[in-house]
């Protein structure tokens, strides 16, 4: 269960422009990280397997905010979204972009692509989040 929102995060999210593929970096204050290991059985014996969620209350959200099912307006540098394949580290990153993704992900110590977006804005006022799932 997540009680404290004391995290930071750093989202990589993947965009394309001038048919190119970019990414726009976007640090969040406020979040509750969870990482989990786990074993999951296969045909040649268990291997591990850590899974991750952030829960991101809305009220720590910053505007902009747009549906992972909808496309990011073109040049709008104040429009965020998170969907399956971005990249989430723990704490704050500084790491630009230049030789793809893996630059971050290699560096860095704690981090996940992400599989999956739900967003829980509805409701309770104190209950409306966004949470990402990966592993």
């Amino acid at each position: 269960m997540y009680s404290v929102f004391t995290e930071d995060i750093t989202i990589y999210s993947r965009c394309a422009e001038g048919g190119g593929e970019c990414w726009r970096r976007m640090e969040l204050c406020g979040v509750a990280w969870r990482q989990v290991a786990a074993a999951r059985g296969a045909a040649g014996g268990a291997f591990a397997e850590d899974r991750a969620t952030v829960r991101i209350p809305a009220g720590n959200m910053p505007p902009g905010w747009v549906a992972p099912r909808r496309a990011l307006p073109a040049g709008e540098a104040d429009c965020w979204t998170v969907r399956p394949g971005d990249l989430v580290v723990r704490g704050l990153c500084a790491i630009e972009v230049s030789l793809g993704i893996s630059q971050v992900s290699d560096a860095v110590g704690e981090c996940f692509f992400v599989n999956e977006v739900r967003e829980n804005l509805r409701g309770a006022p104190a209950g409306r989040h966004i949470l990402l799932l990966g592993g």
